[in-house]
């Protein structure tokens, strides 16, 4: 995995605020944010930092972050990108509704106090 940044510190930091408010964000929306010019590029970003939340807590910070059409209904859905890390970690989903909600139940209840911490080392070394 490529090292992280100030950016992946960013979006955590937006991500840990959805978590707390047990909200979803667009990924148009977490752009404006962070200040990132591109909804579409921005998944590379999201990928590490998600990655690094498998690694250390065992399910992705991304299904935080959803497709624009789907915010606001009852299954607001990660794009195919989010999918595609998950059969990589985890194998193919029987169901992808099933595995958002699982995941996103997580992310809401995780404590996230150390996350920012463990990405500034993560940077460091």
């Amino acid at each position: 995995m490529k090292k992280m940044n100030s950016l992946h510190i960013e979006i955590a930091n937006v991500l840990i605020d959805c978590a707390g408010q047990r909200q979803t964000i667009c990924y148009e929306e977490l752009c404006k944010r962070v200040h990132y010019p591109s909804p579409h590029a921005i998944g590379r970003e999201l990928g590490k930092l998600s990655e690094f939340t498998y690694d250390k807590y065992g399910f992705f910070i991304s299904v935080l972050v959803v497709m624009k059409e789907t915010q606001g209904t009852d299954n607001p859905m990660p794009s195919s990108g989010f999918f595609t890390m998950y059969g990589e970690k985890c194998g193919k989903p029987k169901d992808g509704i099933d595995i958002v909600q699982e995941q996103r139940e997580k992310a809401f209840e995780q404590d996230w106090s150390n996350l920012i911490d463990n990405i500034r080392a993560s940077i460091k070394s």
